[in-house]
């Protein structure tokens, strides 16, 4: 049998010219070079599957929940944290993702942390997973000296799921 026609593909509309940019409604942000993060290549120690907590899931197992930490070196110099929270959409939590990302921080001059949390695989609820990564962040400030952290300064980047964090941190 032969196979029907499907629908006509639709025509696209291309730009014929490019005009010139109007900012006048715009704000055009232009940041100070000074405040970005700039490349360095600081030598990285990396420290996997550091336990920050063990939490009980609503089925009676119980789970260690992990997380990966990069310090710049040399070591013995307090740093500034930065908290990855990975994405996954509330399914899945790897802190394992992004590691060219976090590397690049980490050889810019701070310590990254990339920190798992219980998902709604595991039971549990976004609230959940706030007070796992609410929990890294207390682990990480507690053992500051261990990991050569400036306590005072700690922020939190994610993706996905996990760019939904921030609000709730603070």
């Amino acid at each position: 049998m032969p196979a029907m026609p499907g629908p006509p593909t639709p025509r696209i509309p291309l730009a014929t010219s490019v005009a010139a940019v109007d900012t006048s409604t715009s704000v055009v942000i232009r940041p100070d070079p000074a405040d970005q993060i700039t490349c360095r290549k600081d030598a990285v120690q990396t420290i996997s599957d550091v336990v920050f907590a063990t939490r009980v899931l609503p089925d009676g197992n119980s789970m260690n929940l992990l997380m990966d930490v990069q310090i710049p070196m040399p070591r013995g110099k307090r740093h500034p944290l930065v908290i990855y929270v990975p994405g996954g959409g509330f399914m899945m939590a790897a802190k394992e993702g992004a590691l060219n990302l976090r590397t690049y921080v980490a050889e810019a001059g701070f310590v990254v942390a990339s920190v798992q949390y219980r998902t709604m695989l595991n039971g549990s609820t976004f609230r959940d997973s706030v007070v796992d990564v609410k929990s890294a962040i207390r682990y990480l400030r507690a053992h500051a000296q261990r990991y050569d952290i400036d306590p005072g300064r700690v922020a939190v980047w994610g993706e996905s799921a996990g760019d939904t964090w921030s609000p709730w941190l603070a």
